[in-house]
This record gives C-alpha cells, structure tokens and sequence, in this order.
C-alpha cells in the first residue's frame, strides 16, 4: 500500500506538537514558541532533546511531502536554500515578487519560478529585476547540455572557496558551477540560455515557460 505522505505529515506535525507541550514546564504557553522553532528547524529547537526524535521524523515526512508534490524542482530549492549563507537570513529561504513568481537567490545564482515549490520558509528576500540584463542585451544562445551530458563532463577544479564542480560550454563560452547549473535544470528543464557580448564575465540568463533563472560565471584561468 502506498504511504499516504499528506496524513504521514499531519500525524508528524501533531507528534512535535505534543512533544513541544510535553517539554515545556515553565508555563503552558510556552510549547507554542518551542513548535514556531522547531518548525523552523532552528538551532533553538535541535538543542531540546526531549523534541528531538519528534523534529527528526516531522522533518523526514516534510522532505518526503516536498518531493512527491514537487518532485525533482522540491530537491533543486531544498539544495538551493541550503546553499544560501547563514549571514544572510533575508535571503535563505524564498519569497514572492509583483508577478507571484517565487524566488530564490544566493549570490551567485537566481531563480524565479511560476509554479511554485511548497515546504519552505518565506523571507524578506530582495528585488531581483535589476540583477536581470536587459533582453536587448542578450547577443546569442547557449547550447544546453542533457542532464546526462551535464553528469559526464562536469569535473572539479580548485577553486578560492575549496573544491568546486564546474561545466564548460566551450571555448569563448562560460565556466560555470555545475551543481548551480542542475538547480536550474531541474527546475526549468525546457529552459534556454542566453549571453550578453561578455559571455564569459556577464550572469548568463535561463528562460522557460516555468519561470526564468540567472547563473553567474566562474572565472576561467588564462594560460
């Protein structure tokens, strides 16, 4: 029989309800500010121990709820937040522009999607247009890889944040950060991408039906 992951997650939310009461003593309107925290799966709520099986299971059902409603985009904005710096709270989540797109940024890569992606945290988050180049800009196509095509040539090189994982588009074309590249993918898989006359410096621009995304380029060493 299949698992039901909707009721799973009601009865994971109701067990952290109760272990919320249960390990509050000083006063009774207290759990409710330890579940706020646990549902946020803050450092607050994960030094409680006696929450913690309780957390462990209502974040599982979360994450299993998150990936049968949206499938592989739910992984891509889970990996895309978790990548998102603690420094900057505003940003490590996602939130909804003028055209209720949602949208999510990190620095060095945007998405803004239309449908969507339920489960995470809303945040004040930024206005993200201007970080668009303007479509006349825009000078010519990029070839996108396959998914396959992206899991055969990507390849690490050191880089000034440690090891990172990179695809080449080619020669005079963009370096980028391959992990980066399948957020985008996965969640604008009918996706084009287009450059500016700097292709190899300018952020790179991904538009799809779904929603549209921007990846900045890794700087590639000259001989």
């Amino acid at each position: 029989m299949a698992i039901n992951t909707e009721r799973l997650y009601e009865n994971a939310c109701e067990a952290l309800r109760r272990a919320c009461v249960a390990s509050c003593f000083s006063g009774p309107e207290d759990w409710e500010v330890v579940y706020s925290h646990a549902l946020k799966n803050d450092e607050f709520a994960r030094q409680i121990s006696d929450i913690a099986p309780a957390l462990e299971i209502y974040l599982m059902a979360k994450d299993e709820l998150g990936k049968s409603k949206g499938g592989t985009a739910y992984s891509a904005v889970k990996r895309f937040i978790k990548g998102c710096s603690d420094a900057r709270p505003d940003l490590k989540g996602v939130w909804y522009d003028a055209e209720d797109r949602q949208c999510m940024c990190d620095g060095y890569h945007v998405l803004r999607l239309k449908n969507h992606v339920d489960g995470f945290n809303t945040v004040k988050g930024m206005d993200l247009d201007k970080c668009y180049p303007k479509d006349y800009e825009l000078v010519a196509e990029l070839p996108m890889p396959t998914p396959g095509e992206l899991k055969i040539n990507k390849k690490k090189i050191a880089s000034y944040r440690g090891a990172a994982t990179v695809y080449d588009f080619g020669d005079d074309l963009p370096l980028v950060n391959a992990d980066y590249l399948k957020n985008i993918m996965d969640c604008l898989p009918d996706a084009k991408a287009y450059v500016t006359e700097h292709p190899l410096t300018a952020p790179i621009v991904f538009k799809s039906e779904k929603g549209d995304a921007l990846l900045l380029p890794i700087r590639k060493k000259t001989a």
